[in-house]
């Protein structure tokens, strides 16, 4: 993402392979975690009609507020947030 958003500045240089740390040294607030894999019982209490009601309001949300789907933040729970955003 990092060189994506460099080459919409029109800087085409490759990052170097200290890059990362680099980054978050100059910038305390941004941290690094180890994901872990969803715990089964949270997986296993979500009943289908629970889920249809959230993928229904989030479709509402999308269209009110002209979210595009390229945009929606994934992995997103109480610990954290995974970004994942698609190259074009």
């Amino acid at each position: 993402m990092a060189s994506r958003i460099l080459r919409m500045q029109g800087d085409t240089r490759p990052l170097g392979k200290r890059w990362l740390q680099k980054f978050i040294e100059r910038n305390s607030s941004v941290a690094s975690i180890i994901g872990r894999k969803i715990e089964p019982s949270r997986v296993e209490v979500i009943s289908e009609e629970a889920l249809q009601e959230f993928l229904y309001y989030l479709t509402k949300c999308e269209q009110k507020f002209n979210i595009l789907t390229e945009n929606i933040l994934e992995g997103m729970d109480e610990e954290g947030i995974t970004l994942v955003k698609q190259e074009m």
